[in-house]
């Protein structure tokens, strides 16, 4: 009840989504789940896209005692930027909801920062690489921006550009079975269905959206060459 409650609020505000609870894993057991939605909105403050993912944190809650009494978390802890500090001390040692606020606090602003926060925890074992979006977990596609809004809010020329430059290379991870064709931002597995506008920086003109949605709902499955 209280999830559904809470996500039924979020999207009635359009205001984000976050919270721990059980859901059951690809082994069939129940474990606690990170989710996180994020809405995407237009200028206008209407939401037109929901970005979402679940987190299996069960190990990691395991795991967060020893890592709290060991010298080496509190290492971790003492190279880790400002923000971290602000989230520790605010929430107690939960690497989890920690993480979450560091990058929440500086994905709007800088998604390169954004990359080389989590990469630090990655790198200490601290969570999965999975945990990142693919924008950031492939930095060297060049579409860091899109995370934080910033690709979405550019002039239709730039935004166009901006995804056509991006688009082998992600596109390269779906075919080598990196990530999956879902993962992909709409301008990328469906690039066509934009008209060479920026969807997500358009508004009031219906006929537009009309067709976007029906060229989104006509199309396959992005394959590899498309």
């Amino acid at each position: 009840p209280d999830v559904m409650e809470r996500w039924t609020n979020c999207i009635a505000v359009g205001e984000a989504f976050e919270m721990i609870f059980p859901l059951k894993g690809a082994d069939g057991m129940f474990r606690p789940f990170l989710t996180r939605v994020t809405p995407l909105k237009k200028q206008d403050g209407k939401v037109v896209r929901w970005f979402g993912n679940n987190t299996d944190i069960g190990s990691q809650r395991q795991t967060e005692a020893a890592l709290e009494e060991s010298e080496s978390y509190v290492r971790l802890l003492l190279n880790s930027s400002a923000e971290a500090f602000y989230a520790v001390d605010r929430d107690g040692v939960n690497q989890a909801r920690l993480l979450t606020d560091v990058g929440h606090a500086i994905r709007v602003v800088d998604p390169v920062a954004a990359t080389e926060c989590f990469s630090r925890y990655i790198a200490a074992g601290a969570i999965d690489q999975s945990y990142l979006p693919i924008e950031l977990r492939f930095p060297e596609c060049g579409y860091q921006a899109s995370w934080g809004g910033g690709v979405q809010s550019l002039p239709d020329a730039e935004f166009i550009a901006a995804a056509e430059a991006a688009r082998p290379c992600l596109l390269d991870l779906v075919d080598h079975g990196l990530i999956e064709d879902w993962e992909l931002p709409n301008e990328i597995s469906h690039l066509e269905c934009f008209e060479g506008r920026n969807w997500y920086n358009t508004f009031d003109d219906p006929a537009y959206d009309e067709r976007y949605y029906a060229c989104l709902e006509g199309s396959a499955s992005v394959t590899s060459g498309a």
